[in-house]
């Protein structure tokens, strides 16, 4: 009895993404993908040894020269000054480190909680389903903004909170978007043969559900982390978001506005940077899910 259940399992774990050969050559064979990666990368390294980088010109993101306002390139400030006199290329860099905290730590939040409750909801179903997919339905209720906008308004919050609070509230489009894709599944052959065979429930979920679900995720996250970076930018602009004289591409894009017919250029470099990251995350996104589809297996 149990070779004739356990067998059809077997056949099936051409289907899962964990076990499944050549997603690493898929990965690297398309341009995109490493194009991305390879963006993101710089990206995150320019942040993590920002204060390296801007040493050797003697700078900072938070000395105010009020002589040196407004100011364009120079030797001695290669991207210009802002309209306090700050160095603005040591303000990218540093900027780049709230930014990039943000997106990436919120979109994980989002999406690991909303991976777990779509999970929880497309298996077990009846009143588990039913909860969750109420809780689910509440939060989709409430604009997300607006209720951003009344958190940080009523609490003071720093870069760690902000990002929990985005990761709180954008996390109901991935737990739907998991749920049904689970519940797709469960009617697959290699699903009901691990049932048969035995298997507990999260070892079902673990190594048969999770990893073929990974492609929805995956382009959740790449959305979540674009969706973090314009939600504080926007909060910035309205002056609830990071504050001065801590630098995000936010709050410099802002500032930039300000002063926008003096030195336009103000307004590219971050803006740039956001767009930039952006296209980023959603090419490494496309690459890792087409790598790991299990449609794409020969």
């Amino acid at each position: 009895m149990n070779s004739t259940t356990i067998a059809p399992l077997d056949q099936s774990q051409t289907e899962e993404v964990s076990s499944r050969p050549g997603a690493w050559q898929r990965f690297v064979r398309n341009p995109r993908s490493i194009t991305g990666a390879v963006v993101l990368l710089v990206l995150v390294l320019s942040a993590v040894l920002a204060p390296y980088i801007v040493k050797p010109f003697g700078v900072d993101p938070i000395t105010v020269n009020l002589r040196s306002i407004l100011e364009g390139p120079s030797q001695e400030h290669i991207l210009g000054t802002d309209r306090s006199g700050r160095d603005v290329f040591a303000r990218l860099l540093y900027g780049a480190r709230v930014s990039l905290t943000i997106g990436i730590s919120s979109a994980l939040l989002a999406v690991t909680l909303g991976t777990a409750i779509g999970l929880a909801a497309g298996y077990f179903g009846r009143w588990t389903d039913h909860l969750l997919m109420r809780a689910v339905d509440v939060g989709l209720s409430i604009p997300p903004f607006l209720l951003l906008l009344v958190i940080v308004s009523l609490f003071e919050v720093d870069v760690v909170g902000l990002a929990v609070i985005i990761g709180l509230t954008s996390w109901m489009d991935t737990a739907r978007l998991v749920r049904s894709k689970v519940l797709a599944l469960k009617e697959i052959a290699f699903i009901e043969a691990a049932v048969a065979s035995g298997l507990g429930s999260l070892r079902i979920i673990m190594r048969h559900l999770l990893p073929n679900v990974m492609q929805v995720t995956l382009v959740a996250a790449t959305l979540r982390v674009g969706y973090a970076i314009y939600v504080e930018a926007s909060l910035s602009f309205i002056g609830l978001g990071i504050q001065e004289p801590l630098a995000s591409w936010g709050n410099m894009l802002t500032n930039a506005y300000e002063n926008v017919w003096f030195a336009p250029l103000l307004t590219v470099y971050p803006g740039l940077l956001i767009f930039t990251t952006v296209m980023a995350v959603n090419f490494l996104g496309d690459g890792l899910r087409d790598a790991f589809d299990p449609k794409t297996q020969q």
